[in-house]
């Protein structure tokens, strides 16, 4: 005779498809979010580094927001220096950073709904 009580459960899968659909919209619209941000926020000369600042779309859960590369055709290699050194422009210092706190401040306002 087993001296232990055990219960299962299952979550139901309409719900739990509902709720991974939920999240993954969540996080595009923060990742567009932080993208928009970081444009605002980057230096600006030419105007090719905030034009290459995007998001991507979620893979296995993960959103990517990426500067610099060659997108569209310009390569803008030197995005990741000015996120740390700029010295012509301090203030523009760690726009990427300073977008994704600022979004991400308020997460909870990309996920309304889920817990309901």
């Amino acid at each position: 005779m087993s001296k232990t009580a055990t219960y299962s459960f299952k979550f139901n899968q309409a719900r739990l498809k509902k709720l991974r659909g939920d999240v993954m919209a969540g996080l595009i619209e923060m990742g567009n979010e932080i993208a928009n941000k970081a444009k605002e926020k980057a230096p600006y000369d030419s105007g090719d580094l905030a034009n290459s600042i995007r998001s991507t779309e979620p893979q296995d859960g993960v959103v990517w927001v990426i500067a610099g590369g060659v997108f569209n055709g310009v390569n803008v290699p030197y995005a990741k220096r000015r996120e740390y050194e700029n010295n012509k422009n301090p203030h523009t210092k760690y726009y990427m950073r300073n977008a994704f706190q600022e979004v991400t401040a308020n997460y909870w306002d990309y996920f309304k709904g889920i817990t309901k």
